[in-house]
């Protein structure tokens, strides 16, 4: 029969396996790999010498203390480990190493090796040093520890920090009391409340809130940008009215919906190349138009094409004038002035007449005189009485230089005989001088009483071409 003592012992050393394996099932899953995590080891031993260049460490175990497990990066949950050679001596030296194999002949082998790590280092200048680095005999003791080094792994209260791991909060958000003033400076709740409240900050011409306001060098330049600096114009640099804002101007319409006419150059000149119509238009000065002549009836004509092409009324008369009677009346005149007949101008006369036969043979003589000398003349001779008939007699005088014209004479009345109306057509040629003033006038004789002519009213044109 087993003693009782050694039943014990065997039921405490089983309970202690069970306690070891029932933490290393709950350990594991827990581990993560890609960060430092510490470890507390056991006093390992050196299985070769080390010289002061070497990279790798042998040692002839590395497990853990009582569980026995042999130790890999993974199983440490970290990515790199800090160790002593030689601790309590004179030449200690602080080790750090990012690997871990573990030999078939169980032994182990340290990977990654930085030698000679400062004894105090500066922020994270924990670099290798051939100085501190020392030469180590086989068996030379190796133990994990909190070598300086180390503490630059965490992050210190009082010492500037640079986090180079993802941090997760999953129950409590970092607390303070400090406004963020740059941008790239985590903002509080209560900051970002009073932002989503007033909607956006205050839009300056250097900081854009929802917008940018845009200045006036880039309103002039056409300035863009874009969706992460929209810039929009701002309306103290417009005006209805063309004052002058700064080197630039934007020009708005006043509440009539119309510019200020003060917004246009009224001393410049203007070149307008397309069509345009002015309606009800009054121009305080002479508008300057082409020196071609128009060429459509819409155009507009300058004043020297306008004095070339404009009808004169030289003169009319709306009184009767009664020629019944025997004798030569004068039933048109006036005076055409120096140099009116240029070049293909028309000296054109129209009278609105009626004229009487009293009985057949009865004749009427027309005729026409231009500077005194007569020009054309034609007579009617009635072949039966009648009453008055009512028509147009015309004359025209075209000029072909200041000398040189010819004449038309034209006689048409209404007749009651459709097969003999009364049409009368005379023409000659003069050279009247007509570079002086001259005198147009039109006759008509009466010669034996009996061929009656009323003149209800004339008028004399000229007609420049």
């Amino acid at each position: 029969m087993i003693p009782q003592p050694i039943i014990d012992k065997i039921i405490a050393l089983l309970a202690s396996i069970a306690l070891v394996l029932t933490g290393i099932s709950q350990q594991l899953p827990q581990q993560k790999f890609g960060g430092f995590n510490p470890t507390g080891g056991g006093t390992y031993r050196l299985q070769t010498s080390l010289g002061t260049t070497n990279t790798s460490i042998k040692l002839s175990s590395f497990k853990e203390p009582v569980s026995n497990i042999k130790y890999t990066m993974t199983y440490l949950g970290s990515d790199i480990l800090y160790g002593t050679l030689d601790p309590q001596t004179s030449y200690s030296e602080f080790v750090s190493a990012t690997g871990i194999t573990q030999n078939a002949d169980g032994t182990a082998t340290l990977t990654g090796v930085v030698r000679g790590l400062s004894r105090t280092p500066a922020g994270s200048s924990c670099t290798a040093s051939t100085t501190l680095a020392q030469t180590h005999a086989g068996q030379s003791i190796f133990i994990l520890s909190n070598a300086p080094c180390m503490y630059s792994e965490y992050v210190k209260g009082r010492t500037n920090e640079s986090i180079t791991g993802l941090w997760s909060f999953d129950t409590n958000l970092p607390i303070s009391s400090i406004t963020a003033t740059s941008s790239s400076q985590f903002a509080t709740k209560a900051y970002a409340d009073n932002v989503i409240k007033g909607g956006a900050p205050t839009s300056t011409e250097a900081l854009g809130g929802k917008v940018e306001l845009g200045t006036l060098a880039e309103q002039a330049s056409s300035y863009d940008g874009g969706d992460v600096q929209p810039t929009v114009l701002q309306t103290k640099n417009s005006t209805s009215t063309c004052q002058i804002v700064g080197s630039y101007n934007l020009v708005a319409s006043s509440t009539t919906g119309k510019l200020d006419k003060n917004c246009f150059d009224q001393t410049a000149n203007y070149n307008y190349t397309g069509a345009n119509n002015f309606a009800s238009t009054t121009f305080s000065d002479y508008p300057t138009l082409p020196y071609t002549d128009p060429t459509g009836n819409r155009q507009a004509i300058k004043k020297s094409y306008f004095d070339e092409h404009r009808v004169d009324l030289a003169t009319s008369s709306p009184a009767n004038i009664d020629a019944s009677a025997a004798g030569l009346f004068s039933i048109a005149s006036t005076t055409i002035p120096a140099g009116a007949l240029g070049n293909f101008n028309i000296v054109k006369g129209k009278l609105w007449v009626q004229f009487s036969a009293l009985d057949a043979g009865s004749v009427g003589l027309f005729s026409l005189k231009f500077g005194g000398a007569t020009s054309t003349t034609f007579s009617y001779t009635t072949v039966d009485p009648y009453g008055g008939r009512t028509g147009w007699l015309e004359f025209q005088i075209m000029s072909y230089g200041s000398a040189k014209q010819e004449n038309t004479l034209i006689f048409d009345v209404a007749t009651s005989t459709a097969d003999r109306p009364i049409y009368l057509y005379g023409n000659s040629a003069t050279t009247i001088n007509s570079a002086v003033a001259q005198t147009v006038e039109m006759f008509y004789e009466n010669a034996g009483g009996n061929a009656a002519l009323l003149v209800y009213n004339y008028s004399i044109e000229i007609i420049k071409d």
